[in-house]
């Protein structure tokens, strides 16, 4: 399930969105577990601007194995929703991460768990967190797919973006 709030997408551009987790789904984690997974996307306005992040991603349970997903997407108009599915699918990977406990919040504030070591946030610096690489090393091979797996995103993600995002598709 997949509830939009924040800014007002139109009907294709959620349709779009939902087709894009589907698939970026479809290649992070098993079909029996993409069927427990809930999101709320949060559409935030020119958040690039006032925060310098392109999005993010929040676990909304607290449970051994999470099913709850709060995710903020940066918009700044049709030409960005290139750039928007781009962090969708960065974010989609920490999904996967926290879904299969291999990314967990751990009691002590700050701290998580990646595999089976433990890190203070606060005293690592982002590019340097494993599950970050990770991340960024998969985000444009899940953004591929989920261009390429499905006609109606790739068709609006060419008819609306940047052409900077619709090279190699």
């Amino acid at each position: 399930m997949i509830e939009f709030t924040g800014y007002k997408l139109s009907p294709l551009q959620k349709d779009v969105i939902t087709e894009a987790v589907n698939s970026a789904l479809d290649v992070l984690v098993s079909k029996r577990m993409k069927k427990t997974l809930s999101f709320e996307i949060e559409i935030k306005k020119d958040m690039f601007k006032e925060r310098n992040v392109w999005g993010d991603m929040d676990v909304e349970d607290d449970e051994k194995s999470p099913k709850f997903y709060n995710i903020t997407l940066n918009y700044s108009g049709v030409e960005s929703f290139a750039k928007m599915l781009e962090t969708l699918a960065h974010e989609l990977v920490h999904v996967e991460q926290f879904a299969t406990r291999r990314l967990r919040n751990l009691a002590k504030p700050f701290t998580v768990a990646y595999e089976k070591n433990h890190y203070n946030t606060l005293k690592m610096p982002y590019y340097q967190r494993p599950w970050e690489i990770e991340a960024h090393e998969l985000e444009n091979s899940v953004y591929n797919y989920m261009i390429k797996s499905s006609r109606k995103v790739q068709k609006y993600v060419i008819s609306k973006s940047d052409p900077q995002f619709g090279k190699g598709m």
